[in-house]
């Protein structure tokens, strides 16, 4: 038997960030390779890749498979634990002035290294915190949303809060609201909570839209106890959705 037609698979499809696709390297001239007729009946390793091919060939170059990285998934999202790597992105994220407008500064380096460890404190001691989250058809970390206690007092608290933060070039493409109703889901669904809330100074219009498209009602508002007074952040407004409202009848 001729070994020159037999090709490790492995080789061919990368599985990374939880996307199955042909490698960039000679795509074109791959799928033609795979398509075209079997000469060669030794080469049998060549006929199941065209098994394969010819299977998944609507799908295949942007098939989604679960990656096991990944806690869950929304259609165009996968929410993980993070990781090392997130760090610079992240740091770049909470260094944009634009992104952080409506929080009470900018962070360095070192303090997001401190945010994400608190993150994976949180997720130890709960098994869910403020996801690091990946856009599933690029793979790439585009910053977090997901689930939090937070840690200052008023009449609410203790409670679960919900919350986001996006690299400026993500927003517009309905990413912060598609999760936000996926963790809410998860929350409800999976973790049996019966009641998450959100808040953000009033002025953050952006941020308070997302709530309502979530399906999060208004409570009311108040002085974040973390601010000082006459702080142009310190007005907030409240959210609040219960496993009720998430009920569809």
């Amino acid at each position: 038997m001729k070994n020159e037609g037999n090709i490790d698979i492995k080789s061919l499809v990368d599985t990374s960030h939880g996307v199955a696709k042909i490698k960039t390297i000679e795509q074109a001239n791959l799928q033609h390779f795979l398509t075209e007729p079997i000469h060669n009946k030794d080469s049998w390793n060549r006929e199941y890749l065209q098994l394969i091919f010819r299977t998944l060939s609507a799908t295949f170059f942007n098939f989604t498979v679960m990656n096991s990285s990944y806690i869950f998934q929304s259609e165009r999202l996968g929410f993980r634990e993070w990781q090392d790597a997130d760090i610079p992105v992240f740091a770049a994220l909470n260094a944009d002035p634009v992104v952080m407008e409506y929080f009470p500064r900018m962070l360095s380096y070192n303090e997001t290294k401190s945010v994400v460890a608190r993150f994976r404190d949180h997720f130890n001691e709960h098994k869910y915190c403020l996801y690091a989250v990946d856009r599933l058809d690029t793979g790439s970390f585009i910053g977090f949303i997901g689930l939090n206690h937070p840690s200052f007092n008023a009449w609410f608290t203790p409670c679960l809060e919900i919350g986001w933060r996006l690299l400026l070039s993500e927003w517009g493409q309905g990413y912060a609201t598609e999760g936000a109703l996926r963790c809410l889901q998860y929350a409800f669904e999976v973790l049996n909570v019966k009641e998450v809330w959100s808040f953000t100074a009033v002025i953050n219009k952006r941020s308070e839209r997302v709530m309502q498209k979530a399906g999060m009602k208004k409570t009311g508002e108040f002085l974040h106890p973390a601010l000082p007074t006459g702080h142009r952040l310190q007005q907030h407004v409240l959210y609040r959705k219960t496993v009720d409202d998430a009920i569809v009848v």
